[in-house]
């Protein structure tokens, strides 16, 4: 039987802060569903479409599948967007997207949004082995998968590089994991960067902010409504080392979209094992009953 969960949520006060949230392991995803089967990736996959007809198809089906999902994922997370007008500045560019991982549609929410200009995701690979076609679905909407192997990351890259050339868009997730409504940015994979340093390729860095449901909102939901902001496009260093320009970018990165996060983000959601609660409660009873006798 599962356990139940009892629901904690805060208003932002001062700082962005909140020492009642449960610790969790910020490398490991905590949004589970339905167990994938083992997915194996030939040699000479493809981690990019090479076909414009494949392309094409790719374009139609995200937009067919977004006309019949958005309309409900717009009334039910009040997601909202904001600085398109950074966008573009680069649209007509390769252009290299990150963003902070905190609700199982963001992915979707970002390629629905930049739809005339097709968005690869980055995606791990075992979630191309999700059931009920779920995966081969997510595979042809633009799931990039990140080989597990290490002899097929020389091909991911090589192909990765030739998309940023033909001015396509790659949304790539620093922090890796998956935490739904993480209070914080959580800290960047320096991988994610050794692929995002293609020359003078830009990077858009694309932050999803939580404020509190307000109006009919506040009946459907107790969970921060979501605002999907872009924010200016930034230009990696061109001088020093290879090492120093990964971790230069990166840390300047992390940097603005911290500072954005704990700017605009005024409403954050918890969750606290009610199980665990019941018993230290249980465990001070039995405490008093000794102390008692």
């Amino acid at each position: 039987m599962e356990e139940k969960t009892s629901e904690i949520i805060e208003e932002k006060q001062v700082d962005n802060t909140n020492s009642e949230a449960p610790k969790v392991d910020e490398n490991e995803h905590t949004y589970h569903t339905v167990d994938a089967k083992p997915v194996v990736l030939k040699d000479n996959y493809n981690f990019f479409y090479q076909s414009k007809f494949k392309y094409f198809m790719s374009r139609v089906v995200m937009i067919f599948v977004g006309c019949l999902l958005m309309p409900f994922i717009l009334i039910f997370t009040g997601l909202r967007i904001r600085g398109i007008k950074n966008y573009k500045k680069v649209k007509k560019k390769g252009c290299i997207l990150i963003s902070n991982h905190i609700n199982p549609g963001d992915a979707f929410f970002t390629g629905w949004t930049l739809m005339r200009r097709r968005v690869y995701i980055t995606s791990l690979q075992s979630n191309l082995g999700l059931p009920f076609g779920f995966g081969k679905l997510i595979r042809i909407m633009g799931a990039v998968p990140i080989p597990e192997e290490r002899r097929q990351i020389p091909r991911f890259r090589e192909q990765f590089i030739k998309e940023i050339e033909r001015k396509r868009k790659i949304l790539v997730y620093p922090e890796a994991a998956l935490i739904p409504f993480c209070d914080h940015i959580r800290p960047f994979k320096k991988g994610a960067f050794r692929l995002a340093l293609v020359d003078d390729t830009p990077i858009l860095p694309i932050v999803y902010t939580y404020r509190k449901p307000k109006f009919l909102y506040r009946l459907i939901r107790r969970k921060p409504c979501l605002t999907l902001n872009f924010l200016e496009p930034y230009y990696p260093p061109t001088e020093g080392t290879h090492a120093y320009r990964i971790e230069k970018t990166m840390n300047d990165l992390h940097e603005i979209m911290s500072n954005f996060f704990n700017e605009k983000s005024t409403y954050f959601y918890h969750k606290k094992e009610k199980k665990k609660k019941n018993k230290d409660k249980n465990n001070e009873q039995k405490i008093e009953e000794k102390n008692e006798e």
